[in-house]
């Protein structure tokens, strides 16, 4: 009995002692940030998702759902959901 809690107890600090490594890299954080950002259309909450059509046009959606044609940093009128889309696909079958 006093073998196997000795064993135990070297068995349990051996495995502690592996676990105890050092796993480079490590990740630094910089002091000083070399980015900038630029707004390019307001008035979008979270934007999810962004397809470029030319370089004055894209498509953007917000993580609601909801699709967003944008022209010269301007929303154009349309803005369509997943559900109006069906509505429409519907209408044209």
């Amino acid at each position: 009995m006093k073998k196997n809690t000795s064993f135990l107890i070297a068995l349990f600090f051996i495995t502690q002692l592996g676990c105890a490594q050092d796993n480079p890299p490590y990740i630094e954080t910089p002091e000083q940030i070399d980015y900038s950002f630029e707004v390019v259309v307001d008035g979008i909450d979270i934007p999810w998702g962004m397809a470029f059509i030319n370089f004055e046009e894209m498509l953007v959606t917000e993580k609601s759902g909801i699709l967003y044609h944008v022209k010269n940093g301007k929303k154009n009128g349309n803005n369509w959901t997943s559900t109006n889309l069906r509505k429409r696909s519907r209408r044209a079958a």
